[in-house]
């Protein structure tokens, strides 16, 4: 049995740093998502809520729009993948994230989940963007262009019936003040619909590109973007946690040479054995966040909730929830320990826990501070005001509070 990875929009940007993460628990985990996949308290009431599958020839098309209409997702089909192809399977009562993977995997496709979002793509193609975005998060870490911080910001996009690939990345990438070069020339077919709620940009850029068997780069200097053909790869380097390796037979792999760096070891070969890993590492995320899911005989929502805080955090467009105050914003808390955490990662947690808007003020920037710092600190039962206080004090900052909208500022 196989399962999908559920996949942080932060991955590890240097050799898998932030993956050792440890926390106590497995709320913590879903929290924060480094060492586990994150998700909203929707994502995991989506994908660990129990279905039934009674699939005989079913275009799979079709099987993913009666399940995003059932269970609101939305879904991003690879373009290499024939919509009708039929799929025959049955299970009951199982988690939808077992089941749509299981069902997917019968005709050798794979599933990738990001909050409420789902990409299904060709064998190789989850494991593909694995290792494309480590790599690209380790060549950026060097990089000294003060815009790449904004590739985290979540943004989401529409397209119609037939719209055009390099219009829709522009539009995307205009949504973070970036433009793109050169990727008129390439070879782009139309699209059919499709609706991408809010996820990181480099996310949807990635994943917009992958079914052209194209990357991207950014400019060491200026706010552009340009695609990169995935074509000739040959070998890649990449460093793993020994631990995330436990269950992965390295014999298996006889083009991969090992080196122990630290307490890592790092990986040289050909780009398609250390994707194949990466895959078969989230796979393994994925079957410990499914397991504990079953073993808390909770219903799907009351699982969510205990794992990720008190309250559900509150959704983007309209912010219905903690536009309320009061009681709700009051009884959400945080506990655990985070180890060398990017602040992207842990900005975006506040605001999907704690309903909290952060920003770094230029000040911050000025001083070192971005969002690609590491972080480390503990939070023990932790209210909103207590959580801002304990992530500027291991910054070294001070800060505005506006509502719902926290500014980290450079101490005077």
């Amino acid at each position: 049995m196989t399962f999908p990875p559920l996949l942080s929009p932060h991955h590890s940007p240097l050799a898998g740093a932030a993956r050792a993460l440890r926390f106590a628990a497995l709320g913590m985990a879903l929290f924060l998502g480094l060492a586990m996949p994150v998700l909203g308290a929707g994502g995991i009431e989506i994908w660990t809520t129990t279905a039934d599958f009674e699939l005989k020839d079913l275009p799979v098309l079709d099987l993913l729009e009666m399940r995003a209409r059932i269970d609101g997702f939305t879904f991003l089909l690879d373009r290499r993948i024939d919509p009708n192809l039929p799929i025959t399977y049955s299970n009951r009562s199982v988690p939808l994230a077992e089941g749509l993977t299981e069902a997917l995997a019968a005709v050798k496709l794979e599933a990738f989940f990001l909050d409420r979002f789902l990409y299904v793509g060709p064998p190789g193609s989850v494991g593909t963007f694995l290792l494309d975005r480590a790599l690209r998060r380790e060549k950026l870490a060097l990089l000294s262009n003060p815009n790449q911080g904004r590739l985290k910001t979540p943004i989401s996009l529409d397209g119609e019936d037939g719209c055009v690939p390099s219009e829709l990345l522009a539009e995307a990438a205009k949504k973070i003040d970036f433009s793109w070069e050169k990727v008129r020339t390439m070879p782009f077919d139309c699209w059919r619909p499709l609706h991408v709620p809010p996820i990181p940009a480099e996310d949807l850029f990635s994943l917009l590109l992958i079914g052209f068997d194209v990357s991207w780069r950014i400019d060491d200097q200026k706010p552009v973007l340009y695609p990169v053909s995935r074509k000739a790869q040959g070998e890649v380097t990449l460093g793993f946690e020994r631990d995330e390796l436990a269950g992965i037979d390295r014999q298996a792999y006889p083009g991969i040479r090992w080196e122990s760096v630290i307490d890592k070891l790092k990986a040289t070969g050909p780009f398609e054995d250390l994707a194949d890993i990466e895959y078969k590492i989230a796979l393994e995320r994925m079957r410990q966040v499914l397991g504990a899911a079953k073993a808390g005989g909770s219903r799907p929502s009351d699982q969510a909730r205990a794992t990720e805080g008190s309250a559900p955090p509150a959704k983007r467009s309209g912010n219905r929830s903690h536009q309320r105050g009061g009681e709700q914003d009051a009884t959400r808390i945080l506990s655990g320990e985070l180890r060398q955490v990017p602040l992207g990662s842990v900005f975006e947690s506040f605001r999907s826990q704690l309903g909290l808007e952060c920003l770094l003020d230029p000040s911050a920037e000025n001083a070192g501070i971005t969002l690609d710092t590491r972080v480390t600190c503990r939070f023990d039962q932790a209210d909103r005001r207590k959580a801002i206080k304990i992530l500027a004090d291991a910054l070294g900052l001070t800060v505005k509070i506006k509502g719902n909208t926290v500014i980290f500022l450079k101490k005077k």
